[in-house]
């Protein structure tokens, strides 16, 4: 349920944490892996994409449409998609599983990056997410189910939420959005609902509709509620936009509906250095009272796509007219420049360095290679089939290579952690029967590498 709580400034701690464990438990009615992103109070409602906010899979964020930039990625013949997530969160020792989130994606479709909000957009045909128990170590079954249809350009048109029923074992609709788009793709509505398990009907929660400036950039949003008794839509929040003339996002200025008039409420100035680089974001505050400057995050450690290697976040201190460190946001990437591994830091007063305690999150993105729409081989170099899915006692492997060549294989578990790993001699063909009774149930990740190819497949074990 999108409510101001996503907009508000989370300066304690125990702020921090409450935000990000909304945000995680809420999880995927959106898609996008966001690194560096803009923040919180420049984000609306909806839902479009699968999202990680702040390193978290963030559902309800922003329904905003996707904004390449003129330097944005381009399409090759292999590229990585993301198939699972992994969600931690420091217990004051190391971090621990909470959540996990699975994605299986049909034919080349992938994903695209962003340069504007820095995030990648993805586009599945399911996610799954799964809660870590603790107490036997191990993932409990799926509890939420996201399906996502697509029209013929490939943008995402509806995605369904449903939730798992433990008494009739069955999946109940939840919610879900719907979105349109004009003729060049640009979205124009994206309506969210929730599911009436009384009346069994679909009823109406928000309603976020964008316009445009000449250009084709993103000139604002209005997201508007639904009010259920006098049967309207009524405004609640938009959101305006400005770009400079090399097409950069500047700024963007968050205001309320009071009933009769708009209020400020939000700004946010972005700050660019010359590779084209967002090196800062200010935050203020206003609420008809004046604007107070409010907190900032600073960018740095660039990769490709311009996305940061770390985000510092600073509060504003009245008392002392000066930026204090909060916490700090650290990212890795792969050789494809997508997130490998996301974890933050709170700065702590006392020792004056960051550290990760029980208020830190983390989150580990799985990938898999596949071939895009460019090439008709196997670009990864080869293929593999596993059997069955769910394994119970036993895990039948068949892969073919392109070429003959020695590789290795591992099975990981969505914390990263590798539970066995062998090596094959070279070969074309490679048949093998492997036993996993003694994983934990749980999701895991098979792996092929050689010098020539590698290839990931998700597998799930059941007892």
């Amino acid at each position: 349920m999108h409510l101001p709580l996503v907009t508000q400034i989370f300066s304690t701690k125990n702020n921090q944490k409450e935000m990000r464990q909304v945000v995680t438990s809420l999880l995927l009615a959106a898609i996008t892996v966001t690194s560096g992103i803009v923040s919180a109070q420049s984000h609306s409602f909806g839902s479009h994409g699968f999202s990680t906010y702040r390193g978290h899979n963030s559902p309800y964020k922003h329904s905003r449409p996707t904004l390449q930039s003129k330097n944005a990625a381009k399409t090759t013949a292999t590229d990585a998609r993301l198939i699972a997530i992994t969600e931690l969160e420091h217990d004051g020792t190391a971090f621990i599983p909470t959540d996990s989130t699975t994605l299986s994606f049909g034919a080349s479709r992938g994903g695209v990056f962003d340069e504007v909000w820095l995030e990648w957009n993805w586009k599945p045909d399911l996610a799954f997410s799964y809660s870590y128990d603790n107490t036997t170590s191990s993932y409990e079954p799926a509890y939420l189910k996201i399906s996502f249809s697509y029209d013929t350009a490939d943008n995402i048109t509806k995605q369904l939420v449903q939730e798992w029923n433990t008494t009739t074992l069955a999946w109940d609709s939840s919610s879900k959005s719907t979105n349109t788009y004009d003729t060049s793709g640009k979205m124009l509505t994206s309506l969210e609902q929730e599911w009436n398990s009384t009346t069994s009907t679909w009823d109406n929660l928000y309603r976020t509709t964008y316009t445009y400036t000449t250009g084709g950039k993103l000139a604002s949003s209005l997201d508007e509620s639904w009010n259920s008794t006098s049967l309207i839509w009524e405004n609640a929040q938009k959101i305006d936009y400005t770009w400079n003339a090399s097409g950069d996002l500047i700024a963007s200025l968050n205001k309320y509906w009071l009933g009769i008039t708009w209020m400020d409420g939000f700004r946010s100035t972005y700050t660019y250095d010359a590779s084209g680089n967002r090196i800062e974001q200010l935050n203020e505050t206003s609420f008809g009272m004046g604007w107070d400057t409010s907190d900032k995050v600073v960018h740095s450690g660039f990769v490709v796509n311009h996305q940061p290697q770390t985000s510092i976040f600073m509060q504003y201190d009245d008392t002392t007219a000066s930026f204090v460190n909060s916490f700090k946001d650290n990212y890795t990437y792969n050789s494809y420049g997508k997130p490998t591994y996301y974890y933050s830091q709170n700065w702590d007063t006392t020792s004056g360095t960051w550290v990760s305690d029980t208020f830190a999150t983390a989150t580990r993105y799985h990938y898999q290679t596949y071939t895009t729409g460019l090439a008709q081989v196997a670009a990864e170099g080869g293929d593999v089939r596993i059997f069955p899915v769910p394994a119970t006692g036993k895990l039948s492997i068949a892969a073919t290579w392109d070429n003959a060549q020695p590789f290795a294989v591992a099975i990981t578990d969505m914390t990263g952690k590798t539970h066995t790993r062998w090596t094959v001699s070279p070969t074309k063909q490679y048949h093998e029967t492997i036993s996993v009774s003694d994983l934990p149930p749980g999701n895991y990740l098979l792996t092929l590498e050689g010098r020539q190819g590698r290839v990931t497949k998700l597998f799930q074990v059941v007892k």
